[in-house]
């Protein structure tokens, strides 16, 4: 079907009505309310990974308190 109205497609990308691209506004938004960026660098402490893990976990909590909330969107971006 895809086919007949591009003809020159050549790959199609099925996607999840549910996922919803978050916009560089709101990951700024979660960054500056879960306190990640406010943490001080400790050599052999805060490594990329380390920050990275402690990122997802804030925001994994800020997209749960939306949810309990009921201000969630479709979001589910961590």
């Amino acid at each position: 079907m895809l086919q007949g109205l591009w003809p020159n497609l050549t790959m199609i990308w099925p996607t999840d009505p549910n996922y919803e691209l978050l916009t560089v506004k709101k990951l700024k938004s979660v960054v500056k309310k879960c306190s990640v960026a406010n943490f001080e660098y400790m050599t052999n402490v805060w490594d990329c990974d380390n920050f990275a893990l402690q990122l997802h976990a804030k925001v994994q909590k800020a997209q749960y308190d939306e949810v309990i909330l009921g201000t969630a969107g479709k979001t589910p971006w961590a």
